[in-house]
């Protein structure tokens, strides 16, 4: 139509200019706070279970999810399968973590609260869990489907890494990095714990959010 549009916001960072009639693809840094959810035991789960069972089960997840992040200002950037990841600027780094932390918390008691109820079940017959893991640290913003901005790098990485952690073996199925927990300031954590995390020679490490 002949009408233009602009947004303007003072709290959402752009994600850098988008033309989609130009090949080039414009990338953005910046400091984010990151939020992975994910299913534990979901390949096991997969494997003895209808997938359009699966498929009722996640939505009625991902549709309290959703809500969840929108009340607290939260961007979700993709859908990994059994995964959700949701981004908040970090600029300051609290007011990126402490919703991010805020969000996690709240996520995971509905699940908590939500999987009795759901049809899928975790391979032990108990319902479904969640590892959740918050991250902190620089991430490059690009434009490379040129549809949903992609959120990329090392701190992506890690965050994924560690929600692959949380809640399995004996690991609070909440964690943050040291990273995250000085943005906080003080509080009450388990850990610090030291894991190793794919691609990194070095042990990362973590505490869990207790409560």
């Amino acid at each position: 139509g002949a009408t233009r549009l602009e947004f303007r916001s003072a709290r959402f960072r752009s994600a850098g200019r988008t033309d989609v009639r130009s090949t080039n693809r414009y990338v953005d840094t910046t400091t984010m706070a990151l939020v992975v959810g994910d299913i534990v035991g979901y390949s096991t789960v997969s494997e003895h279970t209808e997938s359009s069972v699966i498929l009722d089960s996640l939505e009625v997840l991902w549709t309290g999810l959703r809500r969840l992040l929108a009340e607290h200002r939260g961007t979700l950037n993709a859908y990994a399968g059994d995964a959700i990841f949701a981004v908040w600027d970090a600029e300051p780094a609290s007011a990126g973590v402490e919703p991010a932390l805020a969000f996690a918390c709240a996520a995971h008691q509905y699940v908590l609260d939500t999987a009795p109820q759901l049809q899928v079940r975790s391979d032990d017959g108990s319902p479904l869990r969640m590892g959740w893991a918050i991250v902190l640290g620089p991430v490059a913003v690009s434009t490379l489907t040129r549809a949903q901005p992609a959120v990329i790098g090392d701190t992506t990485n890690l965050a994924f890494r560690l929600s692959g952690v949380a809640g399995r073996d004996g690991y609070p199925e909440i964690v943050v990095t040291e990273a995250v927990r000085n943005a906080l300031g003080e509080g009450d954590y388990d850990g610090p714990f030291t894991v190793h995390v794919k691609g990194r020679r070095a042990e990362v490490p973590i505490f869990g959010i207790k409560g």
